[in-house]
């Protein structure tokens, strides 16, 4: 894993050194093992710096990339960024891994192709000069790259199929600016940006599964690539756009039998976490109790053989906590776990400090959990570690999953609808009326502005949150344009580019990346995401359980009991009963007091009731209360 950075100028404006430094800077934590950067003056001439050596002086040159690393791969210096092909006319930054870079290099072998290192970035500079932009798909990885061809004097910009990795840019009259995170593009742009108010607006009104839309972010006129897209630019313009993957054109209801399905995906998922620990460094697990991470971890223990260590989190709250079945995956495996306690104190610690990672409000709180995961993985000396992320999106996880599951049954008058709705009734435990004001949610227009159905703030609608100014402003922003989902398959794609997804990837990155760990994912391998969306419903929930096919593709990697339990508890934390507690403090300094920069935004007597009637446990308004505090203190640091 690395950070990157860069800035390609117009053939007339030469760089500033001081600004490729300091973007590089800000991404140390990505990267704290090396790091450096080629210039390239209008003549083509390279000029390669290391970071702690006299540098070149960048003054003449007009494009700059540069990489700070996180030596995962080829530990030695034949690893380290920026790369070239031989030619030198292909220059190549990129943060992330290529898990299948070995068969890559043989394929390119075969072509023609030499390599002097062992690392996976060294195929991508002779993929690109093999095949153009048409390498992209070959890739299986979390990668974002930048491709610069001094020749043609173009930008290429790429990342990953599900956004594993970030890529942010800025494009003006000055040029060209892109990096892994928002502080370095900061840093690379000769004036300040403004905040972006339809984000404002959005996070105000908006639960925050609705806060990933689009391609910009809270900075005006700093934007991200999406995932499954490459872009170039030349002479300060982007010059196209191309889409290499998407959810939407993978085939729905692959006709495939049980067994063969099942098998096919037990292959893939065991490919896929051997490729992902691969490493030349230290691996650690985390494990939930749940059929994801304790698979990971099941396949890595019992098929690969591997020295085992998990990390995992123990919950103050009944609700949250999977203490007894995480010992049962534990003692079935017979790894070695840590076990993290979580307090209200570490949340009083740790939120304080996400900004500074995250550039823009956190998401959810959950980014508390996932830093003290993070902090417990590094000082037992791992850098990689694995985790059951994407699982629920790719193979039907969630409560909600069910629901669309028989909404669909009903639609196609299916025979199997009676026997999964007392299924459900039974497995899940919620009433018939449950499902009869679903049937009204689905077909209503309460989607766009909360499509959480089983929300816990009850499906609030917090337009009302808004200034009145403000609200007449951005009156065509705080709507969720995009037709209701019907289908099962609708909602997974949704959970995969929209709902959830994001917001965990997002989490992920910036929380391990801060620590010098990379995260990685199997389940996001993009054969696996593409199997789970091509399922047939059968395949996905059957007989009241979800992950059907899965859970008869993991049997025997995990204790019988976890594959047989209909429940799931999920990754939360208790932080609605934390602000009436002891982030009591946290919340009024934020939000009751007379100074808080959101009021520019929103409307100070309603937030202020919103927030009392939580702290009274009148209603649980826990998650937007987190948005609303989170963006103050943006707004803080960066207004």
């Amino acid at each position: 894993m690395c950070g990157i950075a860069g800035i390609v100028r117009p053939y007339d404006s030469a760089i500033n050194p001081s600004l490729i430094e300091g973007m590089l800077d800000s991404l140390k934590p990505r990267g704290p093992d090396s790091g450096g950067w080629v210039g390239l003056d209008k003549e083509g001439n390279a000029h390669l710096s290391v970071l702690g050596s006299s540098i070149h002086d960048l003054r003449s040159d007009i494009s700059v990339l540069g990489a700070r690393r996180l030596s995962v791969m080829d530990i030695s210096a034949k690893g380290n960024q920026p790369m070239h092909d031989p030619s030198k006319r292909y220059y190549v930054v990129f943060n992330g891994e290529i898990f299948n870079f070995r068969e890559m290099r043989n394929e390119l072998k075969l072509l023609g192709h030499g390599f002097s290192s062992n690392s996976d970035t060294e195929i991508i500079p002779a993929a690109f000069a093999q095949w153009g932009r048409n390498c992209f798909p070959k890739f299986n990885g979390q990668f974002s790259i930048a491709i610069y061809d001094k020749v043609l004097g173009l930008l290429t910009l790429c990342r990953d199929r599900l956004g594993v990795k970030p890529l942010y840019y800025h494009v003006s009259s000055q040029g060209v600016v892109f990096a892994s995170e928002i502080k370095a593009v900061l840093k690379g742009m000769k004036s300040k940006a403004a905040p972006n108010t339809a984000r404002i607006a959005q996070k105000i009104v908006l639960p925050y599964k609705l806060h990933s839309m689009g391609e910009d972010t809270f900075f005006s006129g700093i934007y991200q690539i999406p995932p499954g897209w490459l872009f170039q630019f030349s002479n300060n313009e982007i010059v196209r756009k191309e889409c290499y993957w998407s959810t939407e054109t993978v085939p729905t209801d692959l006709d495939i039998s049980f067994s063969l399905g099942k098998e096919i995906l037990r292959d893939t998922l065991i490919d896929a976490v051997e490729k992902r620990t691969t490493a030349d460094r230290s691996v650690a697990f985390i494990l939930s109790g749940g059929i994801d991470s304790s698979a990971v971890t099941g396949i890595a223990r019992q098929v690969l053989d591997l020295d085992v260590e998990t990390f995992s989190l123990s919950l103050p709250d009944k609700r949250f906590n999977e203490d007894i079945q995480i010992q049962e995956i534990v003692d079935h495996l017979g790894v070695r776990n840590n076990s993290i306690e979580v307090n209200a104190d570490d949340a009083c610690n740790i939120v304080p400090t996400l900004i500074d990672i995250y550039d823009e409000p956190v998401p959810t709180p959950n980014g508390i959990l996932h830093a003290l995961l993070a902090d417990a993985i590094k000082k037992m000396g791992h850098v990689v570690a694995l985790n059951g992320v994407g699982g629920d999106e790719g193979f039907c996880g969630y409560h909600d999953h069910f629901l669309y599951n028989l909404g669909e049954l009903k639609d196609t008058n299916s025979n199997r609808f009676d026997r999964e709705y007392q299924a459900w009734l039974f497995g899940q435990g919620r009433g018939s009326e449950c499902f009869e004001d679903f049937e009204n949610f689905r077909r209503g227009d309460v989607f766009g502005y909360n499509p959480d159905f089983l929300s816990r703030s009850g499906g609030t609608n917090y337009n009302i949150c808004l200034s009145r100014k403000f609200r007449q402003k951005h009156a065509q922003d705080v709507f969720f344009r995009r037709s209701n989902p019907l289908t099962i398959k609708d909602k997974q794609i949704i959970d995969l580019t929209c709902l959830t997804l994001p917001h965990a990837l997002v989490m992920d990155d910036r929380t391990y990346s801060s620590r010098g760990l990379e995260a990685r994912h199997p389940f996001l391998d993009y054969r696996l995401v593409e199997l789970g969306l091509s399922l047939p419903n059968r395949l996905r929930i059957n007989h009241g359980f979800s992950k059907f096919l899965l859970r008869s593709a993991v049997r025997g990697f995990i204790p019988h009991t976890r594959r047989s339990d209909m429940k799931k508890v999920g990754l939360n934390l208790p932080i609605d009963e934390w602000m009436r507690g002891p982030l009591h403090g946290w919340v009024n300094d934020n939000l009751l007091s007379t100074d808080s920069p959101v009021y520019e935004f929103a409307d100070r007597k309603t937030v202020q009731k919103l927030v009392i009637d939580h702290l009274n446990s009148i209603a649980n308004h826990s998650l937007k209360i987190w948005d609303l505090i989170n963006l103050n203190m943006w707004l803080k640091k960066f207004n």
